[in-house]
């Protein structure tokens, strides 16, 4: 069903399992991210923006200005992807995620650690985690705008992110537009479906009602 997404522009989308289920029509592999944590229990999507980052070597010191820079230049509706080599690297606290508020980004992903989860969520910005700690293991900065891995999943620039309460799927860029069109109607369908086995009460029969409307998914 359609639902409600945290964007520049608040509007609705198809939910990730709509999207999944279009993405396997056409044999695309499973590009679901799941079992990540969640500052605030809210939908969201937009276009991948990527960084990558390692650990810092010994006696490395970090340079700060290149993870700024990530978040300088944002665009409205952005999510932001941040990949660790080194997943007990802290990706992500509450002044970065403030200045992704200021610049309208839609929400965060990574397998990396974050800090600051309360006040994160206080600036209403939804992050999918791994997990929190309140000590700082900075990393190094290596990459902007390149395909990187996030749980097993690849994820490069410009891929539609959609995370709602089912977990996270990433759309590739070349197929937005068709996998959106038939997540919708995917959607639509299995809301008529719904409607009728409330009214029936009983599946079945409301399978019956609604097996010829276009969009069917099963």
């Amino acid at each position: 069903m359609t639902q409600e997404l945290s964007t520049a522009g608040a509007r609705t989308a198809p939910t990730a399992a709509s999207l999944c289920d279009a993405l396997a029509e056409i044999g695309l592999a499973d590009t679901t991210i799941p079992d990540l944590q969640t500052t605030l229990p809210r939908a969201f999507a937009g276009p991948a923006v990527t960084m990558r980052m390692r650990a810092l070597e010994p006696g490395e010191s970090a340079d700060p200005a290149p993870y700024w820079a990530y978040f300088d230049s944002l665009s409205a509706g952005a999510v932001l992807v941040i990949a660790c080599e080194d997943k007990s690297i802290t990706a992500l606290g509450g002044v970065a995620s403030s200045t992704a508020v200021a610049r309208g980004a839609a929400g965060a992903v990574t397998d990396c650690l974050i800090r600051d989860v309360e006040e994160i969520g206080g600036y209403g910005f939804p992050v999918r985690f791994a997990g929190a700690r309140p000590s700082v293991r900075r990393g190094a900065f290596v990459e902007i705008g390149e395909p990187v891995e996030v749980a097993g999943v690849t994820v490069s620039a410009g891929d539609l992110v959609v995370a709602d309460a089912d977990g996270i799927v990433v759309v590739p860029s070349a197929r937005t537009e068709a996998i959106l069109e038939r997540a919708a109607a995917i959607d639509e369908w299995e809301e008529a479906w719904a409607a009728a086995s409330r009214e029936r009460r009983s599946i079945s029969q409301g399978y019956m009602d609604c097996r010829d409307l276009p969009g069917r998914g099963h």
